[in-house]
């Protein structure tokens, strides 16, 4: 039902700094009113109508999961770049109710169930597409309250370094390299507002960890 993530609507995202990020990001990315996901499926409105078949709140193109607005559109092509969509976050108050939600309801593939060092969070990693959902529950001091929330987004590139440099000549700097948590990642966050939420750039140094969902932070 559900092939892929096809748009992203962000409060206060600068379609001139997404410009820079060029190609998929540009294309993923818009401003918007709310903070929205949004997934392609071949034929949107009979998947609408199968959710709301399946206990979700259809509004429109949008249903809630877990209190957060999904939109469910056509698929998209997606242009040429040298970023392409690794994963995004959401965060949960409520793992379990996530599994219903993006497992059973939205039909996403569970390929990891696991709990982060110290007990601090859950994490579950839906695949989507090329792409994969990260859902995570904290559950350390700061828990997530509330509905399922956006949390984050990733980029994968396939020269991290050289993506820093164009990125910082376009005026948008970037965190020192780092390993990632994934074996065979080198990860750094990105340091502009204007994108709107938290954002990742993720190389995969080993290609096979590209295939395995895991936290690639």
């Amino acid at each position: 039902m559900i092939e892929q993530i096809a748009r992203i609507e962000v409060p206060g995202a600068g379609p001139e700094a997404y410009a820079v990020l060029g190609g998929v990001p540009q294309a993923l990315v818009r401003p918007g009113e709310r903070m929205i996901l949004g997934f392609g499926a071949a034929d949107p409105g009979p998947a609408r109508q199968q959710l709301r078949r399946r206990g979700l709140e259809v509004d429109g193109e949008t249903v809630l999961v877990g209190g957060m607005p999904v939109a469910i559109l056509a698929l998209t092509d997606q242009p040429e770049c040298d970023l392409t969509l690794d994963h995004v976050v959401v965060h949960t108050s409520d793992a379990e109710r996530a599994v219903a939600d993006f497992g059973g309801r939205l039909g996403l593939d569970l390929r990891l169930d696991r709990h982060a060092a110290q007990g601090s969070a859950r994490m579950l990693f839906f695949r989507c597409g090329p792409a994969v959902v990260e859902v995570v529950q904290p559950t350390g001091d700061a828990p997530h309250d509330g509905p399922d929330a956006l949390w984050g987004v990733a980029w994968r590139t396939p020269d991290l370094d050289a993506t820093v440099r164009r990125l910082a000549a376009g005026g948008i700097s970037a965190s020192p390299v780092r390993a990632g948590r994934k074996p065979g990642s080198r990860v750094c966050s990105l340091r502009e507002r204007r994108l709107g939420l938290p954002t990742l750039l993720i190389e995969h140094t080993d290609r096979s960890s590209a295939d395995r969902p895991g936290d690639g932070r």
